[in-house]
C-alpha cells in the first residue's frame, strides 16, 4: 500500500481544467475531507473490508480503489505565474535535464545553477535559476556565462505559467492512459465539458 499510495494522481480544477499532479496519498485525503471527488480510478485495490449491508443482512466486502483523476470541488483560482521558483519547479520546468549540455538526469542527479552566480547580485528568480549537471555546475562555478567561451544555455529561462505547466503535464501523459482525455481532450470515451456541466 505504501508504494501504491506514491503513485501520482492527476488533479483536476472543479471545471475539469487539468491542474496539477499529486500523491495517491495526497489524493485520498482530500476526498476523505471532502473536497474532491474520483473521477477515474485504477485497477489496483489499496484496501479491502468488510461492511454491514441493511438490505440483504450479511456483511458485503468493499474494495477500495486507487484513483488516477480526481476532481476538486470547490473552484481553485489559477494565478498567472503557477508557482514559486523552488528546486522542484525549475527542475520540472527544464523536464530534469541540464540546461547547458542537455544531459537527462534524475532529481538527486541535478543540481540548481544560477545563471548570474550570487556572489555577483544573481537573484533566485525563474529567469535566473536552471537545471544543471554536476560537471557543468563545476565548470560554470561562479563565473558568468560570457566568461566560457564554449558554454551557454539551450534555452532561455523563464517563469512557469498556466501555460507551460499544462505542457509539462501533458508530458507526463504516458504515466497514465486515464489522462490523456483530460490532458488532450481526444474524443474516445472522452468527457466532454457539456457533459460535467
Amino acid at each position: 500500500m505504501a508504494d501504491n499510495t506514491r503513485k501520482s494522481v492527476l488533479v483536476l480544477n472543479s471545471c475539469f481544467e487539468p491542474l496539477n499532479l499529486c500523491s495517491a496519498r495526497r489524493a485520498l485525503v482530500m476526498i476523505m475531507n471532502g473536497k474532491a471527488k474520483v473521477e477515474e480510478i485504477r485497477s489496483e485495490k489499496i484496501h479491502t473490508t468488510k461492511m454491514w449491508d441493511e438490505e440483504t443482512g450479511d456483511y458485503v466486502t468493499v474494495d477500495t480503489f486507487l484513483p488516477s483523476v480526481i476532481r476538486l470541488l470547490r473552484y481553485r483560482y489559477l494565478p498567472k505565474i503557477m508557482q514559486s521558483p523552488t528546486r522542484k519547479n525549475i527542475f520540472s520546468r527544464d523536464m530534469y535535464c541540464c540546461m547547458y549540455c542537455g544531459e537527462a538526469l534524475t532529481y538527486r542527479q541535478l543540481t540548481l545553477d544560477h545563471v548570474v552566480p550570487r556572489c555577483k547580485g544573481g537573484k533566485d528568480t525563474w529567469e535566473n535559476m536552471v537545471a544543471s549537471c554536476l560537471p557543468c555546475n563545476k565548470r560554470k562555478a561562479n563565473k558568468l556565462l560570457h566568461e566560457i567561451p564554449d558554454m551557454k544555455l539551450l534555452r532561455t529561462p523563464r517563469p512557469m505559467t498556466i501555460h507551460t505547466s499544462r505542457q509539462l503535464l501533458r508530458n507526463q501523459s504516458a504515466a497514465d492512459p486515464l489522462w490523456r482525455k483530460y490532458l488532450f481532450f481526444e474524443q474516445n470515451n472522452i468527457n466532454t465539458w457539456s457533459e460535467h456541466a
